[in-house]
């Protein structure tokens, strides 16, 4: 038998040094006061200085106030006459303009009241990174190769952040990106299209910048070709018009005229019967000049008849190029 015990009774150190806490971030909260929304945002600067702002039924914007906050929670913000705070509230006709931050939720709570008479309450809650891009109305740069094959164009697009998922399950040719990173630089124009939802989209259209790496001859052969018809003839007979070379590209049967390249851009004059699209597709090794050709689709017949009359449509490089046999 032990008897009496005297039981020695022991409780946990209090952490004196614990910190309380703090707001960081961004805040944004949104009420409907009398069927007129209020949207509330407070941005933490520093442990001292914050933005403030009011827009809707009442329009504030303080950046820069000084702020604190207690160990309860309680924001004291500015009350002097002179503070941007004091004078815009005064000046919407709003009082009692109080502020508490909860760190279990991570939210600020602003009250205030309008006209002495209606109480507005709005919770204030932190945002992420992708929400305040959304609400800075962010948009993403869409593409798709989707008409690659029977235009030869990529299409680019900008469209709201928050819409690109929808966006994409519904058409799942859509991937985030440039027609640039898919090889498509060569700007060839816009087109305007109707969606659901987002309205009418401006579509920029890009091509290839088909500067093909391969050697080409060039050879002058003008004689009787008549100065009125148009670029990217047959220089059999009559040679080419001022202005155009014969190119033979090697490794590929067939020649062509070609006018040179002003800038990216080709003449759009073409043979009758030809739907190939003129483009700045070559270079001269040696010059560096850079010529056009009419590209077209390799391997089909469609493909062929796109060069029209004595041409066809010869494969190099992925692409097609139009030449006129021997």
């Amino acid at each position: 038998m032990l008897g009496t015990l005297t039981i020695s009774k022991f409780k946990k150190a209090a952490l004196l040094n614990q910190v309380a806490a703090t707001p960081s971030g961004t805040y944004v909260g949104k009420k409907s006061v009398l069927g007129v929304s209020v949207t509330a945002t407070i941005k933490i600067d520093s442990a001292t200085m914050m933005d403030f702002s009011i827009t809707g039924a009442a329009s504030i914007s303080c950046p820069g106030e000084t702020y604190s906050v207690a160990s309860s929670g309680a924001v004291t913000l500015p009350t002097d006459k002179d503070s941007c705070i004091y004078t815009n509230l005064a000046k919407e006709k709003l009082t009692d303009l109080n502020a508490e931050y909860d760190s279990s939720a991570d939210t600020i709570t602003v009250t205030l009241k309008a006209e002495k008479i209606i109480k507005i309450t709005v919770v204030l809650k932190k945002q992420s990174a992708l929400d305040l891009a959304l609400m800075a109305g962010a948009t993403t740069t869409v593409y798709t190769l989707e008409q690659v094959a029977s235009t030869g164009d990529c299409d680019q697009v900008d469209i709201p952040s928050q819409d690109v998922a929808a966006a994409q399950k519904v058409d799942k040719n859509l991937k985030a990106g440039t027609c640039a990173s898919a090889g498509y630089s060569v700007a060839d124009g816009t087109t305007t299209k109707k969606v659901p939802v987002l309205g009418t989209l401006t579509i920029s259209k890009f091509k290839k910048a088909l500067l093909l790496a391969t050697p080409i001859t060039m050879t002058v052969m003008r004689g009787l070709r008549m100065e009125d018809s148009s670029h990217y003839e047959d220089p059999k007979p009559k040679g080419c018009q001022s202005g155009e070379v014969n190119i033979k590209i090697q490794g590929v049967k067939g020649d062509f005229c070609s006018p040179a390249c002003s800038g990216s851009t080709c003449p759009a004059d073409v043979p009758t019967g030809v739907t190939a699209k003129p483009t700045c597709a070559l270079q001269d090794s040696a010059s560096k000049k850079k010529y056009c050709a009419l590209i077209c689709t390799p391997g089909t017949l469609a493909g062929d008849a796109q060069c029209g009359k004595n041409g066809s449509c010869k494969s190099i490089q992925s692409v097609g190029v139009c030449t006129y046999d021997d």
